[in-house]
């Protein structure tokens, strides 16, 4: 039930293989090995620092100081060759997890059948309980008997009544300033109820039509202003860029002048106070030109497992995701699918995920009637017209249609106003 050998090949091509680390990642957990040592570095690649490639240089540089892992590492490293061996020993390494699962559980009915006053209903209650949650670690959650949730569903009522029907569960998107100002987006709060762990929300908009702007707005509320942990993957804009863009709406310093260098005065003290205020908060951003569902779910893991913590993912955007295998599919399937693989990844990390999308030149969804299935929102961001200003707030100039809320209505629009030179977009009422 042990193969030392196989456990070396996956760590090995987990150090050596990025593509490796990421199917890796995302599938094993530490228990899966068997060496102590193992473990350590099974863990130890799971937390590392950096969201870039890893190297074998890198990791024995985090195990400074322990030999053991160390010298686990360089057997690992030796015994790696392909990723066909790797995909091979990656099951061989799952089939053994089970099967050790499996002989500890006959070991404990052996144990209690010797026993002469153990039952034939209590041996066969143990069996029916324990063989499915040993087994099936992804599916142990998914038959739930309503008795076992009852209690903690009768304690978030009571939060809710005692905070006046705002569920404290929910990931929020307002905030009170120090002059007591509510800021951010009630809008989106009274929407959906707070964001809440599983949640895939799917904000789409034209080519230059702010659909970054708004994701980064909403990071900004949640890491800066609700010091909650945000993960913003990216596809298009490097590092630098987006930190800028947060810059610009936080100063008032319209995004062209930063850019350009174009900074005066008092300016200098609203840059050095809002890099104080970035420093501290929670946020973690990543660049991946080649973004796959698999990717994106392996570096969100790898963020919760290095911070302990994980409120909310954003993915900017989904038209610049690829499938691992999409040969022979239509752009309308492959989204589909992506979307489906992101709602998973919302329910596996119990986290609200909000992906982008783009719409195309006549304002439309490629495949837009099943992605709206596999979401709990989608929203679409556009600028008004002719007919919206005739009813909309004054300040506002372009709104968030709700084309599906699955914990609420869709009858009213959202309206906002959005500063374009700063980047800053604020709820208009």
């Amino acid at each position: 039930m042990i193969d030392i050998h196989t456990e070396q090949i996956v760590l090995g091509a987990m150090a050596c293989d990025s593509e490796c680390y990421d199917i890796a990642s995302s599938e094993l957990k530490e228990e899966f090995f068997t060496e102590v040592e193992h473990r350590k570095l099974f863990d130890v690649m799971l937390r590392m620092s950096g969201l870039a490639k890893l190297t074998p240089a890198m990791i024995k540089t985090e195990c400074a100081g322990d030999t053991g892992m160390k010298i686990a590492l360089d057997s690992a490293v030796a015994s790696f060759t392909n990723r066909e061996e790797f995909e091979y020993h990656l099951k061989r390494l799952k089939e053994l997890y089970a099967k050790r699962q499996f002989l500890n559980i006959g070991e404990r009915l052996v144990r209690m059948a010797r026993n002469e006053q153990t039952t034939v209903d209590e041996l066969s209650g143990v069996y029916e309980s324990v063989i499915t949650e040993s087994y099936s670690t992804e599916d142990k959650d998914a038959i739930i008997e309503i008795k076992d949730i009852l209690v903690q569903v009768f304690e978030q009522l009571e939060q809710r009544v005692m905070n006046k029907g705002k569920a404290e569960n929910g990931l929020r998107l307002t905030y009170t300033t120090a002059q007591g100002k509510t800021m951010g987006l009630p809008g989106l709060d009274d929407t959906f109820m707070g964001l809440r762990g599983g949640d895939l929300i799917m904000i789409c908009a034209e080519s230059g039509h702010g659909k970054t702007a708004l994701a980064l707005n909403i990071a900004r509320i949640i890491a800066v202003h609700k010091k909650k942990r945000v993960y913003y993957e990216n596809t298009e804009m490097s590092k630098e860029e987006l930190v800028m863009r947060v810059q610009s709406a936080m100063t008032g310093i319209p995004l062209k002048d930063l850019f350009e260098g174009i900074i005066e005065g008092e300016q200098w003290e609203a840059i050095t106070m809002a890099i104080g205020m970035l420093s501290e908060a929670p946020l973690t951003v990543s660049r991946i030109p080649y973004l796959t569902p698999l990717k994106a779910k392996s570096l969100a893991k790898r963020v919760k497992a290095k911070h302990k913590e994980l409120d909310l993912v954003i993915i900017d955007y989904i038209g610049r995701m690829e499938l691992e295998q999409q040969k022979g599919m239509q752009e309308y399937q492959i989204l589909y699918r992506i979307s489906e693989y992101c709602k998973s990844m919302a329910v596996e990390l119990d986290v609200p995920v909000i992906i982008l999308a783009q719409l195309t030149e006549d304002g439309k969804l490629e495949g837009a009637r099943k992605m709206k299935n596999a979401c709990d929102g989608l929203l679409f961001f556009k600028p008004l017209d002719d007919k919206d200003y005739e009813k909309c707030p004054r300040q506002a100039n372009y709104k968030l249609v709700k084309a599906k809320v699955r914990r609420n209505s869709t009858d009213k629009p959202i309206y906002l106003h959005f500063h374009k030179p700063t980047q800053l977009i604020t709820e208009v009422v």
